[in-house]
């Protein structure tokens, strides 16, 4: 059934451009998964695994993508898109460089530097919350992407 529900979500988000992974009102993932709104963390819901299992298959969808857009949630973002969020993203607006904090500015500086930087290699000697913090700015700002390694 996971599968199925899998590409049901696919084919939403190829029509809409996007989908928020979660969102007690606007249409979401969970929400397609479960059939209803889902408020609060999803991993506490009755059908958290299958949640998990359709977010894993979207993340490997060489088509998507995912980036904090509205209101700052996870929203996956279909390839059509992609040169617009790419403008976006770019354009080093006021509203992504106004008020950055330090450490992210040096954070930015060292993605644009390498292309990509690792926290756990870079955190060495420093306070892992604040380097999270900073990645978090970037990613709200649309400045960074942030993935995590298991």
């Amino acid at each position: 059934m996971t599968a199925a529900v899998g590409k049901k979500v696919l084919r939403e988000i190829e029509k809409r451009g996007i989908l928020l992974v979660t969102d007690p009102v606007l249409p979401s993932v969970t929400a397609m998964v479960t059939g209803e709104s889902v408020s609060g963390s999803w991993w506490s819901h009755a059908r958290a695994h299958e949640i998990f299992a359709v977010l894993t298959s979207l993340e490997e969808e060489p088509e998507l993508l995912r980036a904090k857009l509205i209101a700052k949630k996870e929203t996956f973002v279909h390839r059509s898109l992609w040169p617009e969020l790419d403008a976006v993203a770019t354009s080093r607006e006021e509203w992504q460089m106004s008020g950055l904090s330090a450490r992210a500015r040096a954070l930015l500086e060292k993605v644009e530097r390498y292309g990509a930087v690792r926290l756990d290699e870079l955190g060495r000697g420093f306070d892992r919350k604040a380097l999270s913090r900073a990645a978090g700015e970037l990613e709200e700002r649309l400045l960074g992407d942030g993935d995590q390694v298991h």
